[in-house]
């Protein structure tokens, strides 16, 4: 749904082929490839976050091994978090307001945070040459420390022409994403 919103009203305007993914608990993603909703065989296809980058990585809760998830998922940067800042327990919105203020952990965290995302996405770059990648949920808030890094981590680790071909937005909207893209689902069904 938040694909369809942000395709049809919000960054991903008059996109043809874009990436629509969500950062939070888990890591979620949506497709619009040649201007439609891709949803693959099953209706199943957009599961970003179950993409395995390590086949010795940690398991996931998906029952796979080494899943971007496991690298960018909540529970794996609020690890990071306490690895960087040496404080269990840190939020990633107290490690947000540290890198403002300039705090050196917390700069380095977001951009160790910002290189996992990346690479990631690199494949997914590199085989589908998407034209947008539109980045929401909630840790898409602390765009001013991870989309330089994450765009020059694809930049510099994917193919020449797809690395050159791409752009990185902060979804539009927040909490009323859904509500959009169901009213984006219904009006294009009634066609």
């Amino acid at each position: 749904m938040i694909t369809l919103a942000e395709s049809k009203f919000g960054a991903g305007r008059g996109v043809r082929n874009l990436i629509c993914m969500t950062l939070g608990t888990g890591v979620g993603a949506g497709l619009i490839l040649n201007g439609q909703l891709y949803r693959g065989e099953d209706n199943a296809a957009g599961e970003l976050g179950h993409m395995p980058l390590n086949e010795h990585g940690p398991r996931c809760n998906c029952g796979g091994f080494g899943c971007f998830e496991t690298s960018v998922g909540n529970r794996a940067l609020l690890t990071l978090a306490g690895q960087v800042m040496g404080r269990s327990g840190i939020t990633l919105e107290e490690v947000f307001a540290l890198a403002k203020k300039g705090n050196k952990k917390a700069l380095i965290f977001w951009k160790t945070a910002a290189g996992h995302i990346g690479n990631g996405l690199v494949g997914i770059v590199n085989l589908l040459n998407p034209r947008l990648i539109i980045i929401g949920g909630g840790i898409s808030h602390n765009e001013k420390f991870l989309f330089k890094t994450i765009r020059s981590t694809i930049v510099s680790r994917a193919m020449s022409l797809q690395g050159s071909a791409f752009k990185v937005k902060r979804a539009k909207f927040k909490d009323d994403a859904g509500i959009i893209g169901a009213y984006v689902l219904v009006t294009n069904a009634q066609r």
